[in-house]
Parts: structure tokens; sequence; C-alpha cells
């Protein structure tokens, strides 16, 4: 049971630097992630909301998504990557998504955007 959706949890989405304590997830980013969920089974967040200097530090881009809490990273673990992107490509999802060899982007950004990392 999780304290922001069916299934998942505000630490989730919790910045990794373990220090600033930013957790903020966007409502239509989480429920597009509910819907995957309830399609393919649990999924691990990598990444989500990022503070400033942890962001820096991993490499992320100064204009991040992450950084408002409008991103996030994740990994299906009990399904193929293409096969979740295909599905969010089904859904029309409007906003980001980039798929890469171990995780998916998925974020909120205002137009539609797709690319391979």
């Amino acid at each position: 049971m999780g304290d922001i959706s069916k299934n998942f949890n505000r630490s989730e989405f919790e910045c990794k630097c373990e220090d600033c304590g930013l957790d903020t997830v966007d409502a239509e980013l989480l429920v597009a992630l509910q819907d995957i969920r309830d399609k393919f089974g649990p999924l691990e967040i990598k990444s989500g909301h990022r503070c400033e200097d942890h962001n820096k530090a991993i490499g992320g881009k100064p204009s991040s998504y992450h950084l408002h809490g409008r991103a996030a990273d994740f990994q299906p673990l009990k399904a193929d990557i293409i096969e979740v992107a295909n599905y969010i490509e089904s859904l029309d999802w409007q906003h980001g998504l980039g798929v890469y060899d171990s995780f998916i982007h998925l974020d909120t950004r205002s137009y539609k955007a797709r690319w391979r990392g």
C-alpha cells in the first residue's frame, strides 16, 4: 500500500542526496506511473525529485524536470523496457519519454519529446 497512490510512497521520489528532503512528484506523472504499475507490475524509481546540488553532482541538465518533481526515472522489474515504452506511446503521452538500456525517463514537460539514451 502506498501513501500517495495505490502502490507508491512519497519516499520513493525523494532526492537521493539524503540531505535536502525534496520529495515532490507531479500529480499527472504519478497517475501515469500508477497506470504503468497496474499493467506491468512493480517499478523501481531510480530518480525522482532532485535538488540542484544532487542534480549537478550526477551530471543532470540545469533545466532538468527532476528539479521540480516533474520527472521520474524508473525500471520495470517484471517487464521489458521496450514493451513498457510502447505502452506509454499507446497512451498518447504528450510529454517527455526517454528510453535507456536499463530505465525509462518520464516527465510532464509542456510538449512532446522522445529520445533514446
